[in-house]
């Protein structure tokens, strides 16, 4: 198992090498070649309405037809978008490279953290353990990726810097396929007897769990990148800006274990929530340090949240049904992510204290939601 595990990890991690690569950079290159923060909504809004539409047929092909070969299917999918990130520096270059790096998102999002749960052999007992590995994991790859990035803009070019994500990405490809898991089918039917699917049936808890889900997903990025370029800060100083922000990701990764064992679920998601809300407000601050600081606030609430969220639904979930239930959580996401990226794009064009506002309404609907079903955060029994 520790080889697999070892293979899993590093597929991750130059994954999210290649997300390091561009999360800096990608929002401020695209606005730069002329782009309106309204155009780069529109952008992320087609992405998202395509991952929304994907996400559920991939996750259910992953279940029923192989975890390793969606996986593999959605490594291409990103490798076709980094190829059209190298040639583009226009609208509909930028678009081609949205659709695909949202088919390959589908393809991997779910897919993933149930193809851990088959390499760990179904403990459920270490699985937020585990997740967190996986976290801490993509959250070096991200962290070495956006030092890379710094680098490779401060002595070739920003170009150069997305051709060594593709290169990332076909390591992380490789990785993959030598990753050979044997399965007992009779082990998967077992399990989906003597559990309840939770996503079954949409009854009014399960529909408002996905929402406060959403509600918290929004991430921020065209804020803080619209916030980092108000300030003046030059393409080669953010990557060295985000490294110290993903520090803080992998302190909330490791967090994360500790509150599930020590702290009830709901409770945990709260406190993420919270810390959220003060990340968005000290943005308001025209300080370049508090901008900073309001990042590291930010990555370290936001993987909380993620380990969490992914632990409950697997825990809660049988085997056959895993990357369905986690994608169904993601159909929700897309749905508000959708209307809130066009929401912030519009507002960042119009006045930045209107996106502020907007972002901490969601996360403050989101708690709301959570304090109401807290009931519902209650494991089910495991085998």
């Amino acid at each position: 198992m520790k080889k697999k595990l070892w293979l899993f990890y590093s597929s991750v991690f130059f994954q999210h090498f290649a997300y390091g690569i561009i999360i800096p950079t990608l929002i401020i290159w695209q606005h730069r070649n002329g782009l309106s923060f309204s155009q780069i909504a529109i952008i992320q809004s087609i992405g998202l309405l395509l991952l929304m539409i994907t996400e559920i047929p991939s996750s259910f092909f992953a279940d029923k037809i192989g975890r390793k070969i969606t996986l593999i299917s959605g490594l291409i999918a990103t490798l076709f978008a980094f190829i059209f990130l190298v040639i583009s520096k226009e609208f509909s270059g930028f678009l081609l490279f949205q659709i695909f790096f949202s088919v390959g998102l589908a393809l991997l999002s779910g897919t993933e953290e149930a193809f851990l749960d088959d390499i760990i052999n179904n403990n459920k007992n270490r699985l937020t353990h585990y997740l967190g590995s996986m976290s801490i994991s993509d959250e070096l790859g991200t962290i070495i990726g956006m030092l890379i990035s710094s680098i490779v803009i401060k002595y070739f070019n920003i170009i150069t810097s997305f051709k060594v994500a593709f290169l990332a990405i076909l390591f992380s490809l490789c990785f993959i396929f030598f990753i050979n898991l044997k399965f007992n089918s009779s082990h998967s039917s077992s399990t989906s007897n003597s559990h309840t699917h939770l996503f079954s049936t949409i009854t009014i808890t399960v529909f408002l769990i996905i929402m406060a889900f959403s509600f918290f997903s929004e991430r921020g990025e065209m804020i803080y990148q619209n916030k980092f370029n108000g300030l003046d800060m030059n393409l080669k100083s953010l990557g060295l800006i985000y490294v110290v922000g993903k520090v803080f990701s992998i302190i909330g990764s490791r967090l994360s274990h500790f509150l599930e064992l020590k702290v009830k679920t709901h409770f945990s998601l709260i406190f993420s929530g919270g810390l959220q809300i003060i990340a968005f407000i000290l943005l308001l601050s025209e300080s370049k340090l508090i901008a900073i600081v309001s990042l590291c606030i930010f990555f370290f609430s936001e993987n909380i949240f993620r380990n969490i969220k992914s632990s409950f639904i697997l825990k809660n979930s049988p085997h056959s049904q895993r990357a369905t239930n986690l994608s169904l959580v993601s159909f929700g996401t897309s749905i508000i992510l959708i209307f809130s990226k066009l929401t912030i794009g519009w507002t960042l064009d119009s006045r930045f204290l209107y996106a502020i506002i907007f972002v901490v309404i969601l996360k403050i609907i989101a708690i709301s939601l959570l304090l109401k079903r807290k009931q519902s955060f209650e494991y089910l029994p495991s085998d």
